[in-house]
């Protein structure tokens, strides 16, 4: 303001009761004949709507409706930032490729809307198995995709496999019938099975299905 005479921009002021909002804000100095600075003009408008209507926006465009998971298109931009800095830190990496069996049956007895509960619920059991930096995506009916940014040794990927399987071996429920899943997954790692997210998904979905074959 001092050196052109306005600013516009973000700010979040203060409410009486102590809460902050969002604003857009217009400052500009008021001067005299002389350049003398008598005056600042404050103008500002609450974009508390149109915030949280673009938060709205991004969430639709990134996150799975049914589970809140990231969806398809966060998944492999997450997954292509971890593989940058994995080869410039030289680390590792895996990504677990999760099919639930015989889910067609589950959607055909009970329906749509019950179905749809069990999936928010395995999406939180799977959530629940991992560590923070870690991320649990939805790529679309029964299909999950885990991606463990930072692991030490290929084996860690399978202890992490073991964990998800009894989680999910624990008995749900559905409209008071006891429920038992199972699932087959894949796992490929990076760099050694893929250097981008199109062929580590890929890899660890053929997995999946080798898997689901071997029974």
């Amino acid at each position: 303001i001092a050196r052109e005479g306005k600013w516009c921009g973000e700010l979040s002021p203060m409410r009486k009761d102590g809460n902050t909002y969002p604003a857009w804000a217009s400052i500009s100095s008021v001067q005299t004949a002389n350049g003398d600075v008598t005056h600042y003009c404050f103008v500002f408008a609450d974009i508390t709507e149109r915030k949280e209507a673009e938060a709205q926006i991004y969430r639709l465009a990134y996150y799975d409706t049914l589970t809140n998971l990231p969806n398809r298109a966060l998944l492999y931009s997450l997954l292509e930032q971890a593989l940058i800095e994995a080869h410039r830190r030289h680390s590792h990496g895996a990504i677990l490729f999760i099919d639930l069996n015989r889910f067609k049956h589950i959607n055909d007895s009970f329906g749509h809307a019950p179905a749809d509960s069990l999936l928010a619920e395995v999406g939180r059991r799977l959530a629940q198995t991992l560590r923070k930096e870690d991320v649990v995506s939805r790529l679309g009916g029964d299909e999950f995709v885990i991606a463990l940014f930072d692991i030490n040794r290929r084996d860690d990927a399978a202890v992490v496999t073991r964990k998800i399987l009894s989680s999910l071996a624990e008995p749900f429920f559905i409209e008071g019938h006891e429920i038992l899943l199972s699932a087959s997954i894949g796992i490929s790692v990076f760099p050694d099975d893929g250097r981008d997210a199109e062929t580590l998904i890929r890899n660890a979905d053929v997995a999946m299905y080798r898997a689901k074959q071997l029974g």
